[in-house]
């Protein structure tokens, strides 16, 4: 997701200055991936992965996490 719209204006708010440079010096918009994948063991517990990096931020060193899912 890029935070600027095609028509030139940011989904992000705020000061003109913290816009410009929200991301670093005169960086105003940042390219972000998510990935997940999830498995189903049965009906009441499941597993998922997420992955998040961004154009800086390589996969390898991105966010990596895993969440259990268990309904009582």
């Amino acid at each position: 997701m890029i935070n600027r719209a095609f028509n030139g204006y940011s989904t992000l708010s705020g000061s003109d200055t913290y816009k410009d440079n929200a991301y670093g010096a005169d960086e105003d918009s940042l390219l972000t991936h998510e990935s997940s994948l999830g498995y189903q063991f049965n009906p009441r517990f499941n597993i998922r992965y997420f992955a998040n990096w961004n154009e800086h931020v390589d996969i390898s060193n991105g966010d990596h996490r895993l969440e259990f899912n268990y309904q009582l």
